[in-house]
């Protein structure tokens, strides 16, 4: 008999302890849900980031393109307006693609040829 509760004395013993070890798990468990569940979150705000920034970029590529296009048409329709040969009487007034003409023109007045 004597033997007998000793034994269960044991058993109750380890059960205390396991059941103190289970709640020891069971809150280490709780724990590490609850910060699996932060980085879960974390990584994806991260990836709605990476994707808001794969977006803009991709928008910010075109839109370089575009300028550079647009830069490429201004400078052929700059080049283009200085090649016209658009002259005619008083044309070295007009500005500054008309300095030759403006040179000419100072010739012609200190010949006498002005008035």
């Amino acid at each position: 008999m004597r033997a007998k509760l000793k034994r269960l004395s044991i058993w109750d013993h380890d059960d205390m302890c396991l059941s103190a070890d289970v709640e020891k798990l069971e809150a280490e468990n709780a724990q590490l849900k609850a910060q699996c569940d932060l980085w879960n979150k974390k990584y994806t705000d991260l990836m709605q980031s990476l994707e808001y920034a794969a977006i803009t970029n991709s928008e910010l590529n075109e839109l370089r393109a575009e300028n550079a296009r647009l830069t490429d048409s201004l400078q052929w329709e700059q080049n283009r307006a200085d090649r016209i040969g658009t002259h005619g009487d008083g044309c070295w007034k007009w500005g500054p693609s008309h300095y030759e003409c403006a040179l000419r023109e100072i010739g012609r007045l200190k010949t006498g040829g002005g008035e």
